[in-house]
């Protein structure tokens, strides 16, 4: 009998609980982060996504990944979230498609949408793992970040800070303890490997533990019937890439999803550019005149204007007072006027002087005279 009860609690033990690990990758994508430390940033998520899903078995319990990317400036976007997840495919997709947002820093409203997505939908009973990916320089109005951490571990997050070489003691304080396990510097050699490494440590201390038997050992029974048919397996790895099959039919609308919770209040964004002219509106009323304005100061003399169309003629004005006399004019140019009357007889002129000269010829004969009166 005693050997039968050995028996039955062997064959009543549970097996080995699986692990799930949900990992939020929190990327900086601002200003001062530039293009190359966000493509080194996207690199580092894709290397470490495909390394976590090809490791082995912890503590004899099957690993289920689930991952999501965020990444934050002046606002937070999530480029892929836990409900998202369908394999290392469509996640390395979203990452590689991510684009570069380049306004101020703000690591609390990062943190504080991480804490929330894992509140919203993570598993109950996961492993919460958050890694924080930034140049360590936050906005001066940046809210006080040691508070948004506090309470992302609080709900049982492990919160990994990857940062610049020199971490600063405000992203140390971000970190859960001890920083040796947490803090990274983004220039670290092998940097995926040891943080993949630092997480399954996590997990083999936060997965379940399978039961142990307390029962006594028994005599080896004898043979059983054969067992019932065995699980399925797990996933093996991914296959190499296959030909780029026809594409496919559009497919039907999906269902609406749910309603999200509101997010936390974003910063004030960065001034846009000046939108295109708008058309020219409707000309208002007429408004009453203005009161005068005071006279200004005489301005130079303008230019001579152009001379005006001659004016109508004014009425004949009263005679002038007689001119001076002006000066004699040039001789004119005109036509001989007509002979005047006979002048009178003038006076007679003086004698001239006698004349120079030969004498003259003799005259001709003069006519017989009259005869005279008898004496």
């Amino acid at each position: 009998g005693r050997k039968h009860e050995s028996l039955i609690q062997q064959l009543d033990q549970p097996p080995n609980p699986s692990c799930i690990i949900e990992v939020a990758f929190i990327l900086d994508s601002s200003e001062s982060a530039k293009n190359f430390l966000f493509d080194k940033e996207k690199q580092f998520v894709i290397e470490f996504a495909e390394r976590a899903l090809q490791s082995e078995q912890t503590e004899k319990q099957d690993l289920n990944w689930k991952m999501a990317v965020l990444q934050y400036s002046s606002s937070v976007r999530m480029d892929h979230t836990f409900r998202d997840w369908q394999g290392f495919d469509l996640f390395k997709n979203r990452v590689q498609s991510m684009d570069f947002l380049g306004h101020g820093t703000y690591t609390s409203y990062a943190i504080g949408n991480a804490t929330q997505l894992f509140q919203t939908e993570a598993e109950l009973n996961s492993v919460k793992i958050a890694i924080l990916v930034t140049d360590g320089v936050n906005h001066p109005r940046n809210p006080n970040l040691r508070d948004v951490a506090a309470n992302a571990k609080e709900y049982g997050i492990f919160l990994f800070s990857v940062g610049p070489p020199r971490i600063t003691a405000e992203l140390s304080a971000v970190a859960s303890t001890p920083s040796s396990q947490f803090v990274h510097s983004i220039t670290e050699t092998n940097l995926t490997n040891n943080i993949l490494h630092e997480v399954l440590k996590v997990a083999n201390q936060e997965c379940p533990k399978p039961k142990s038997c307390t029962c006594e050992k028994g005599e080896r029974g004898e043979s059983g019937a054969p067992g019932r048919k065995g699980d399925r397996g797990k996933d093996g790895s991914s296959g190499a890439k296959g030909v780029q099959g026809q594409r496919g039919l559009k497919g039907e609308l999906g269902i609406s999803g749910e309603k999200g919770t509101a997010g936390f209040k974003g910063h004030k964004g960065v001034k846009g550019e000046c939108g295109i002219p708008g058309t020219k509106g409707e000309s208002g009323p007429v408004g009453p005149p203005g009161p005068s304005g005071r006279r200004g100061a005489l301005g130079p003399p303008g230019l001579t204007g152009e001379q005006g169309f001659d004016g109508i003629q004014g009425t004949k004005g009263d005679r002038g007072l007689p001119g001076l006399h002006g000066p004699v004019g040039d001789p004119g140019i005109g036509y001989p006027g007509p002979k005047g009357e006979k002048g009178s007889q003038g006076s007679t002129g003086p004698s001239g002087s006698a004349g120079i000269g030969e004498p003259g010829l003799p005259g001709p004969r003069g006519g017989h005279g009259v005869k005279g009166d008898k004496g």
